[in-house]
């Protein structure tokens, strides 16, 4: 992008080989919880939706439910399916703790 202000000093490659990112920090919040939905919004669409500045992911009157409602367009269908497995993820961390406690639980 030309009119992109580090033009003229970076650039974007395509990598020969492919890559797994892994994400450092708190993990990305279930999309089934109710409590948890402004987090996850807000998480998914900073990490699969295109953007510069804030207001390119929410508006000012809009809740990050609302924004990535809105954009979902925006998002490829590779990204789609990266977002459904990390909602995957969460699902098999549940029943891993619930099969986990089912064992204790016949232990004792």
């Amino acid at each position: 992008m030309p009119d992109h202000p580090q033009a003229s000093s970076h650039g974007i490659i395509k990598r020969l080989k492919p890559v797994i990112p892994v994400l450092i920090g708190p993990q990305i919040p279930r999309k089934d919880r109710e409590e948890t939905q402004e987090r996850y919004s807000r998480a998914i669409a900073t990490l699969f939706i295109p953007w510069r500045s804030v207001k390119d992911l929410c508006n000012v009157n809009q809740s990050w439910r609302e924004a990535l409602l809105s954009r979902q367009g925006s998002i490829s269908a590779d990204s789609q399916q990266i977002i459904g497995n990390i909602q995957l993820l969460h699902e098999c961390k549940k029943d891993r703790d619930m099969h986990l406690q089912q064992v204790i639980t016949n232990v004792q």
